[in-house]
């Protein structure tokens, strides 16, 4: 029973870390950008409190549109959707503070993303500015992090509709949430009249999907290293470290 108790205080710990303390079941936007097709000399963009828009199709360098599953489970995943548009129901809260994550198709007036300046409060368009992976639209962004954990991308939000969702229901196998398709609108997991449940349900799915069942291929299994955490003596901090990889 110890090595259920620890497991779950992992996963709440992480639930801590993305959601919990901020009271915000959205992924925020929070990475500031300075665009590499400005020269750092360009005092007029050159400043840290500058967020891309296009933040939204993944910050820290990543595309959740690329986060795919594996061959065998290509089924299971969402199909990039290139007509939504969506925005997130929670976001950062302090004066000038950026929008909420948002995604929508690029059109002939709108070909690209600008960004939000905190220091005037409002969104520039004056050229298309690049996020961390190099994204200066939003188009099919629709798939930041969502619920406890902030599960994300199109693989984990397909899984996600695959066992819980619309799509079992279509096939019929059980399903806790049978009318909310969870590819077409994500944002149920914040939206939805279930909300706070299912930020709860879907991160949990996820953290047992994932989490217990990761073995690296080459030596690293998160069931064995939990054993071993506990054992002994809950001292090995870099498990837990290394458990928020997995996710991230």
């Amino acid at each position: 029973w110890e090595y259920g108790l620890v497991n779950i205080a992992a996963f709440l710990a992480h639930a801590m870390t993305e959601s919990i303390k901020h009271d915000a079941c959205d992924e925020f936007h929070w990475e500031t950008n300075t665009d590499g097709d400005v020269s750092v000399s360009d005092s007029a963009v050159r400043n840290d409190r500058h967020y891309a828009v296009s933040n939204a199709c993944g910050q820290e360098g990543r595309n959740y549109q690329e986060f795919q599953c594996g061959e065998e489970e290509r089924h299971m995943e969402c199909t990039a959707d290139r007509a939504m548009r969506l925005q997130a129901t929670t976001s950062l809260v302090y004066p000038n503070a950026p929008p909420p994550l948002s995604c929508k198709p690029r059109s002939t007036a709108e070909s690209f993303t600008g960004y939000w300046d905190v220091s005037q409060g409002k969104e520039l368009l004056l050229f298309p500015y690049e996020n961390a992976y190099g994204r200066t639209d939003v188009e099919s962004c629709c798939y930041w992090g969502r619920g406890a954990i902030h599960s994300r991308g199109v693989c984990n939000l397909g899984k996600i509709n695959y066992y819980l969702g619309k799509k079992a229901a279509n096939e019929g196998r059980r399903s806790r949430y049978p009318t909310t398709d969870f590819c077409s609108f994500p944002e149920a997991i914040c939206a939805a009249p279930e909300s706070r449940e299912m930020r709860w349900v879907t991160s949990m799915f996820e953290w047992a999907e994932r989490v217990q069942t990761y073995d690296d291929g080459e030596g690293w299994n998160y069931m064995r290293k939990l054993k071993e955490f506990v054992d002994y003596g809950l001292v090995d901090f870099e498990f837990l470290e290394a458990t928020g990889g997995i996710l991230t």
